[in-house]
């Protein structure tokens, strides 16, 4: 029992920790797009830089990654915003192994104390016979906590993880828009004639 619940100690905790860190990420996309866009399409890319490195999050950080490529070829620009993506997908699956371990770990860990509980209930008749029903029954009952402690630490931990991980894959298709709509506004620039 112990084991399963150092694994809901610490299954809590990355839970409460990613709820921290994917409530923080809530920023209006859109919005934050058509600024940035709006002021460069303006000739303003100082101020478009500025506006991302006030907002904090994935989001901001590619397009800030875009714009300190502006002039560049288009490759160069959309591996600066890749190379800065993967690291902030980086960043938001940590921990997500470490759940996804203890959604698999804990009934597990559950089976295994029921199993060494039905071994001791198994020893207890060997030694004494069938002559104390209730000694025997209160091992076995003992020994099944354990598989249903398992399994409720389980069936917390694994929608949580299953939860966060397509936050993560949402976030992904949220970079790769905002990352188009940055290399868009650069061709558009360029057709303008806007300086940089």
């Amino acid at each position: 029992m112990h084991p399963i619940t150092a694994c809901s100690v610490v299954g809590s905790a990355v839970v409460l920790y990613k709820l921290i860190q994917f409530r923080s990420l809530q920023l209006d996309v859109r919005a934050m797009c058509g600024q940035v866009r709006l002021e460069l399409l303006n000739g303003r890319v100082k101020e478009a830089a500025e506006l991302c490195e006030r907002r904090r999050g994935p989001v901001s950080s590619v397009l800030h990654a875009g714009i300190l490529k502006i002039g560049a070829p288009r490759s160069e620009v959309e591996s600066a915003m890749e190379a800065t993506a993967l690291y902030e997908l980086a960043r938001l699956e940590g921990k997500l192994g470490l759940l996804a371990t203890i959604a698999n770990l804990a009934p597990i860990l559950g089976v295994l104390g029921t199993v060494w509980g039905m071994i001791l209930a198994f020893d207890l008749i060997h030694g004494g016979g069938l002559s104390d029903p209730t000694r025997v029954a209160g091992a076995i009952s003992q020994a099944l906590y354990t598989t249903a402690w398992g399994l409720v630490v389980a069936a917390v931990a694994l929608p949580f993880h299953n939860f966060f991980a397509g936050r993560v894959a949402a976030q992904s298709r949220t970079l790769e828009m905002a990352g188009s709509v940055l290399v868009e506004t650069f061709s558009e620039m360029e057709r303008m004639g806007t300086k940089a």
